[in-house]
């Protein structure tokens, strides 16, 4: 329940107050400068300064621009003269008022919460245009100030050249036209005191009934905190005395009559005031229900092509009860002002479409508690209608309460429950649908008592509550369900289905945005509901007094709302940030032709600085001077350069590296001890992943000013050296060609430069060659090398041709006796006797 705090009142009376001195003020400056305020300051002795007046020779050429001045005087007040709906706007307001103060004085003999709410609702939908009218007067007050004082400098040059143009005899040409113009600045003038009065007394008018509303809303809020506090007290009889305590006869008429004239005239001047907006809401509809029907058409088309289209077309099916509901639920939106009556129907026929649709998403077995909750709402309705005759409201609430248990019990019993699919039953849905279903149960129990024993405040407040909740929580669902399935569509047909971003992440895009949809609906739904149970403003309050206290080390002063306005802040520049290098890397880079390294130091620059912008903002969120903030920050960057020179070495180490990307990522380089690819450039400091799979962190500094050799710097081509030898005696030249075709065989080896074979000398043991080939394949060339190296075995020995194993000769200088010697094929041997 939304209420008015005294600070908004005492804003409101303010501004009200503000536009009365500022009219009265307009008065009083027009007054002054009109030709009789004139007269009488110059009766009282009063000395004004004069204005000079304009040289004869130029009387005629300052004519014109005058007349030009005086024009725009004129069209300003025209385009600006007062609305004759304006009275019959008030007499409305007036209307509505006065109904406010009858069903008040009918109705609140026993106040409920509900009623009050009620109440209190209507006074501010009275109120809602009041304060916008107002506004327009102050403004039109201003603007008719600025215009009486252009007025009145025109009137002081004009009046005193007429003068000084009468004494030198000026030609009666020059009289004429300065008389002319003498004469309009007064006609003009008079015409602006008729208006101004005109806008003084509107301002007096609408300010006294924005204060009379004011006073209103104040006495229910008033009210409803006592009712409140006193939320645990008995307030009437048991239900068994209920008859002793009114006579029913006259008073049910009487409460239907005024009821029914009440939203006759509020039906009346809702279809007044809105007569143009209602037209277009129709057709806004009506095309809405045609483009469902259009989309229906694709999606079942697709919809077995993609599982999430699938399910979407259960939304689709039905266009015209889902462009009802999208209507309704747009009518806030649409209308500047829905009565209450209007708003009522408005949750009806919001209602009755939501059942159709869920019906779609539900066990058969939920479907008589989604029928049973547009008859709830009807009843609620007519118990509303007649809330000033308490023994129908009460028996009319105790009826619903009496079924509410009733179809609860019966729905959540086992055997009933044991009919539902068990990966139905096991989903989230189903399982915080039983948990919400036992706590209304238990609510509606306790309600049914309350009235019962005669505390219908806390029965009314929970019992309502509850059905409250429960209408907004299906209605809530039933848009999800609709948003889900629009956003799967949207994904599939252009303009975003063209994006390169939506169609590689298809996926993640509809999961983040479905995500994004139920933790909405949910917030939404439990504001909406702790409103219903009077509990959103005493939370509200109570978080903003906790978060808004202050507390102060040394000379800062700081509260727990700033550190959560910082932390969001900082949290949010890192969503965008991630967000807005998401849609360059997925769509924008791929379709762009830049260098290589570019991209990712775009990225890394705008991602330091949306960083940077949401850390100016986050600390501008929590309260602190900027200007005290950048002296501060000046003093500690100087503390810091002395004390972190090695760190502001790096950061500035990897601004080089970013700008001038003599190293970029994807680069495979040496530094000495270690070779590896690099996968990051930060500012601070560089990952590189060796070959064996370790990651190195290397400073940006060392990259910068130590020897780096970059194996892929200006192109991604590496070359292979495979050594070969071969026995003596084998032909060179077969040799070379045999390598060369080996080397064109490998689908990894580049064209050209050609692969070469390349006869290196002559070895200890063996004629030794080198295949040597390009790859553009940098990162696979120990596998390149292993596949040359085999294939090259696999054609030496299909060709018969021998590699050699290192060869020595031994010469023998002495022997023992007794070794007899003989020689075999592989070598000499020996034996003792």
């Amino acid at each position: 329940m939304l209420r008015s705090t005294p600070m908004t009142t005492r804003r409101r009376r303010a501004r009200v107050a503000r536009a009365s001195i500022l009219a009265c003020a307009f008065l009083v400056l027009a007054s002054a400068s009109s030709p009789r305020a004139a007269e009488n300051a110059e009766g009282s002795g009063a000395e004004a300064p004069e204005s000079p007046p304009i040289e004869l020779a130029r009387i005629l050429v300052e004519a014109r621009a005058a007349e030009a001045q005086l024009d725009s005087i004129e069209q300003a007040l025209s385009d600006g003269a007062p609305s004759a709906s304006f009275e019959a706007e008030l007499e409305r307001a007036d209307a509505a008022i006065e109904r406010q103060r009858e069903r008040e004085t009918s109705q609140l003999d026993s106040p409920t919460l509900e009623l009050v709410e009620d109440l209190e609702s209507e006074w501010r939908s009275v109120l809602e245009d009041l304060p916008r009218r107002a506004e327009r007067l102050e403004a039109r007050a201003e603007d008719l100030a600025m215009l009486a004082a252009d007025l009145a400098r025109l009137r002081d040059v004009w009046t005193a050249s007429l003068a000084s143009a009468e004494e030198e005899g000026a030609p009666a040409t020059a009289l004429t036209r300065t008389r002319a113009i003498v004469d309009r600045i007064e006609q003009l003038d008079r015409r602006l005191a008729t208006e101004e009065e005109v806008v003084l007394s509107r301002q007096a008018a609408v300010s006294d009934r924005i204060v009379a509303i004011e006073e209103a809303i104040e006495r229910l809020n008033e009210l409803s905190s006592q009712l409140v506090r006193r939320i645990l007290e008995r307030d009437r009889a048991p239900v068994w005395s209920i008859a002793t305590e009114e006579d029913v006869g006259a008073t049910i008429r009487e409460q239907i009559d005024l009821t029914l004239a009440s939203g006759r005239s509020e039906l009346e001047a809702f279809l007044v005031d809105e007569r143009q907006q209602i037209p277009a809401h129709l057709i806004g509809i009506a095309l809405l229900y045609l483009l469902l029907r259009t989309a229906r058409r694709r999606v079942r088309a697709r919809s077995e092509e993609e599982v999430a289209l699938g399910r979407a077309s259960e939304v689709f099916e039905l266009p015209f009860a889902t462009a009802i509901l999208i209507g309704l639920l747009a009518a806030p939106l649409v209308y500047g002002h829905v009565p209450s009556l209007v708003g009522q129907l408005i949750g009806l026929g919001a209602l009755v479409p939501t059942v159709l649709i869920l019906r779609r998403f539900t066990p058969v077995s939920l479907h008589p508690l989604l029928t049973a909750l547009v008859f709830f709402y009807v009843a609620d309705r007519v118990r509303d209608a007649t809330l000033a005759v308490t023994i129908v409201s009460r028996l009319l609430f105790l009826l619903e309460m009496v079924v509410a248990v009733g179809l609860l019990a019966w729905l959540l019993r086992p055997t009933r429950l044991s009919g539902i699919p068990q990966w139905v039953a096991r989903s989230f849905l189903l399982r915080a649908l039983g948990i919400v279903s036992n706590v209304a149960l238990a609510l509606f129990g306790v309600a049914l008592a309350g009235e019962v024993f005669g505390y219908s405040r806390l029965a009314q407040l929970l019992g309502g509550g509850a059905l409250e909740s429960a209408y907004i929580g299906v209605i809530a669902y039933a848009a999800v369900r609709i948003a889900e399935s629009l956003v799967a569509l949207l994904l599939r047909i252009p303009p975003l289905a063209l994006l390169r971003m939506v169609d590689r992440k298809r996926a993640l895009i509809r999961h983040r945005a479905y995500r994004t949809i139920r933790i909405g609906s949910v917030f939404l739904w439990l504001a909406l509901s702790l409103d219903r149970f009077a509990l959103w403003v005493p939370l509200t309050d109570g978080l903003g007094e906790f978060v808004g206290a202050k507390a102060r080390v040394g000379a800062i002063e700081f509260s727990l709302g700033n550190v959560l306005a910082f932390a969001l802040t900082v949290t949010a520049a890192i969503f965008v940030s991630r967000f807005a290098r998401f849609v360059l890397e997925e769509d924008v880079y791929p379709r762009l032709r830049l260098s290589r390294g570019v991209p990712y130091a775009i990225s890394t620059f705008l991602h330091y600085g949306i960083l940077l912008l949401g850390f100016v903002l986050a600390v501008a969120a929590m309260g602190i001077d900027l200007d005290r903030f950048a002296i501060l920050a000046g003093a500690f960057g100087v503390g810091v350069g002395f004390g972190l020179q090695n760190v502001v070495n790096n950061f500035a180490s990897g601004l080089i590296l970013l700008t001038e990307r003599p190293i970029q990522v994807g680069d495979t380089i040496d530094t000495g001890d270690s070779l590896g690819e690099v996968v990051r450039i930060g500012i601070r400091s560089s990952t590189v992943r060796t070959w064996d799979g370790a990651e190195l962190i290397v400073p940006n500094a060392q990259l910068i000013s130590e020897r780096v050799v970059n194996w892929t710097l200006s192109d991604r081509q590496r070359r292979i050296d495979v050594p070969v030898g071969v026995a003596y005696g084998t032909d060179r030249a077969q040799v070379m060609e045999l390598l060369r075709r080996v080397g064109e065989a490998n689908d990894e080896v580049m064209s050209d430069p050609a692969p070469v074979a390349l006869f290196a000398g002559f070895g200890d043991s063996s004629l030794d060659f080198v295949l040597r080939v390009w790859t553009a394949e940098a990162s696979r060339i120990i596998v390149i090398k292993s596949d040359l190296a085999m294939a090259i075995g696999d054609a030496l020995a299909e060709a018969n041709i021998e590699i050699p194993f290192p060869q020595r000769d031994l010469h023998v200088r002495s022997v023992s006796p007794g070794v007899r010697f003989s020689t075999g094929s592989s070598g000499v041997d020996g034996e003792r006797d």
